[in-house]
Protein backbone atom coordinates (compact mmCIF):
# COMPACT_ATOMS: atom_id res chain seq x y z
CA UNK A 1 0.00 0.00 0.00
CA UNK A 2 1.30 3.49 -0.84
CA UNK A 3 0.69 5.05 2.58
CA UNK A 4 2.19 8.44 1.72
CA UNK A 5 -0.22 8.73 -1.22
CA UNK A 6 -3.21 7.80 0.96
CA UNK A 7 -2.07 10.27 3.64
CA UNK A 8 -1.71 13.07 1.07
CA UNK A 9 -5.17 12.35 -0.33
CA UNK A 10 -6.66 12.38 3.17
CA UNK A 11 -4.93 15.69 3.90
CA UNK A 12 -6.31 17.23 0.72
CA UNK A 13 -9.81 16.05 1.63
CA UNK A 14 -9.51 17.55 5.13
CA UNK A 15 -8.34 20.90 3.73
CA UNK A 16 -11.15 20.84 1.15
CA UNK A 17 -13.71 20.13 3.88
CA UNK A 18 -12.37 23.05 5.96
CA UNK A 19 -12.53 25.43 3.00
CA UNK A 20 -16.08 24.37 2.10
CA UNK A 21 -17.21 24.60 5.73
CA UNK A 22 -15.73 28.08 6.14
CA UNK A 23 -17.27 29.31 2.89
CA UNK A 24 -20.62 27.87 3.91
CA UNK A 25 -20.49 29.50 7.34
CA UNK A 26 -19.55 32.89 5.90
CA UNK A 27 -22.27 32.80 3.26
CA UNK A 28 -25.04 31.93 5.70
CA UNK A 29 -24.99 28.20 5.16
CA UNK A 30 -26.60 28.41 1.75
CA UNK A 31 -30.04 28.86 3.31
CA UNK A 32 -32.28 31.35 1.60
CA UNK A 33 -34.52 33.52 3.68
CA UNK A 34 -38.16 32.90 2.90
CA UNK A 35 -40.16 35.91 1.92
CA UNK A 36 -42.96 34.42 3.98
CA UNK A 37 -40.92 35.01 7.15
CA UNK A 38 -41.42 38.75 6.76
CA UNK A 39 -44.71 40.13 8.01
CA UNK A 40 -46.95 41.09 5.14
CA UNK A 41 -48.13 44.68 5.11
CA UNK A 42 -51.86 45.08 5.00
CA UNK A 43 -53.19 46.45 1.74
CA UNK A 44 -55.16 49.11 3.57
CA UNK A 45 -52.13 50.50 5.41
CA UNK A 46 -50.89 53.82 4.13
CA UNK A 47 -47.23 54.76 4.36
CA UNK A 48 -46.32 56.92 7.31
CA UNK A 49 -46.14 60.65 6.67
CA UNK A 50 -43.23 61.04 9.08
CA UNK A 51 -39.85 60.42 7.49
CA UNK A 52 -37.65 57.62 8.75
CA UNK A 53 -34.37 58.63 10.46
CA UNK A 54 -32.43 57.78 7.30
CA UNK A 55 -34.69 59.98 5.19
CA UNK A 56 -34.46 62.84 7.67
CA UNK A 57 -30.67 62.57 7.77
CA UNK A 58 -30.32 62.51 3.99
CA UNK A 59 -32.62 65.52 3.69
CA UNK A 60 -30.52 67.41 6.25
CA UNK A 61 -27.25 66.51 4.54
CA UNK A 62 -26.08 69.22 2.18
CA UNK A 63 -23.75 68.39 -0.66
CA UNK A 64 -21.01 70.99 -0.87
CA UNK A 65 -19.89 71.95 -4.35
CA UNK A 66 -17.97 74.85 -5.80
CA UNK A 67 -21.24 76.15 -7.24
CA UNK A 68 -23.16 76.33 -3.97
CA UNK A 69 -20.32 77.29 -1.60
CA UNK A 70 -17.96 80.14 -2.55
CA UNK A 71 -15.58 79.37 0.32
CA UNK A 72 -15.16 75.81 -0.97
CA UNK A 73 -14.63 77.12 -4.51
CA UNK A 74 -11.82 79.35 -3.21
CA UNK A 75 -10.16 76.36 -1.52
CA UNK A 76 -10.27 74.41 -4.76
CA UNK A 77 -8.59 77.23 -6.64
CA UNK A 78 -5.62 77.40 -4.25
CA UNK A 79 -4.42 73.92 -5.22
CA UNK A 80 -2.63 73.36 -1.91
CA UNK A 81 -4.36 70.40 -0.25
CA UNK A 82 -2.25 70.63 2.93
CA UNK A 83 -3.11 74.22 3.70
CA UNK A 84 -4.47 75.18 7.13
CA UNK A 85 -7.47 76.78 5.42
CA UNK A 86 -8.63 73.31 4.37
CA UNK A 87 -8.51 72.07 7.97
CA UNK A 88 -10.34 75.16 9.21
CA UNK A 89 -13.04 74.77 6.56
CA UNK A 90 -13.52 71.06 7.32
CA UNK A 91 -13.67 71.68 11.04
CA UNK A 92 -16.30 74.40 10.68
CA UNK A 93 -18.40 72.23 8.32
CA UNK A 94 -18.19 69.19 10.63
CA UNK A 95 -19.42 71.17 13.62
CA UNK A 96 -22.35 72.79 11.85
Amino acid sequence: MPWPLIGAAAGVLVILAIVIGTASALSGGGEKKDESDKPAAAASEKPSATPTPAEAESAATEVITARNNPEFAALLKTGDTCDEANLDFATRRAVS
